[in-house]
């Protein structure tokens, strides 16, 4: 017997019968085979390099079922911790991973009152909660610096890239909601658009019918030109009317009626 990898595949009913206590700490050293999915191997940090190999260990997971659960396989390299069911060697599963010394995941996260709780990926994503009584958030962050936070202490809600150009602000507390964009919003529902254009400084709305409706009073004005056109138009007024021009005023049509 040259090393516990040949334990594990022994048909000796000798070493079946025997019983580990205890865990064994050991490293990943593969995660992506496709017929042991969700499982990994092994190295023990103990005996002889290339002949201390666990094939293949299950994960122990907080929660878990046939279609539902907890899914995070350890990186490659991890230093983990592995036990027996009922001491077999046969029967591995990996407890979780230790943090080397000094981790800065560990330093960085530290409080005194446990008030903090973060979880980040290898990749870079992100996810941090604080606990402080009535200051409670979560912030979401991805590798690129794109960032959700919802906070009870601010009462709001804010989705916004890395340098705040465009993002989208929900003020719970003054019922407000904040769209910014650095060059367009648009707005869409079914055949209806609404575009913002902020390079050109338009807005463009198209829909089948538009209808703009005010208790007291509409006001339009433009600097520069006014244009209101259709296939037929109808201007009432329910009492008075009037129409100024401090230049020459023109009424022009195939006929023109006048009372």
């Amino acid at each position: 017997m040259n090393g516990i990898t040949d334990l594990f595949h022994s048909e000796n009913e000798y070493y079946d019968n025997q019983r580990v206590t205890g865990f064994v700490q050991g490293t990943v050293v593969e995660n992506n085979n496709a017929d042991f999915k969700g499982m990994v191997k092994v190295e023990f940090t103990v005996w002889e390099s290339g002949k201390n190999l666990c094939e293949w260990v299950r994960l122990l997971s907080p929660y878990g079922g046939a279609d539902y659960g907890l899914y995070c396989v350890p990186e490659i390299n991890e230093t983990v911790l592995v036990g027996f069911i009922g001491g077999s060697l046969k029967r591995p599963f990996l407890l979780g991973s230790l943090y080397p010394g000094g981790a800065s995941m560990v330093s960085e996260n530290f409080d005194d009152k446990n008030l903090k709780k973060h979880l980040k990926t290898k990749g870079g994503m992100d996810l941090l909660i604080l606990e402080e009584n009535g200051k409670q958030s979560i912030t979401l962050t991805t590798p690129k610096g794109n960032v959700l936070t919802v906070s009870d202490e601010t009462e709001s809600c804010k989705i916004s890239d890395k340098d705040g150009k465009n993002q989208i602000s929900m003020d719970y507390k003054n019922g407000k909601v904040t769209v910014q964009a650095e060059k367009t919003i648009e707005l869409k529902a079914g055949s209806v658009e609404l575009t913002m254009d902020g390079n050109g400084g338009a807005i463009s709305l198209k829909a089948k019918k538009i209808g703009v409706t005010a208790d007291n009073e509409i006001a339009l004005k433009a600097n520069s030109a006014l244009k209101a056109e259709g296939a037929q138009v109808d201007v009432k007024a329910q009492g008075k009317m009037n129409l100024q021009a401090s230049g020459p005023l023109a009424a022009k049509g195939a006929v023109v009626q006048i009372n």
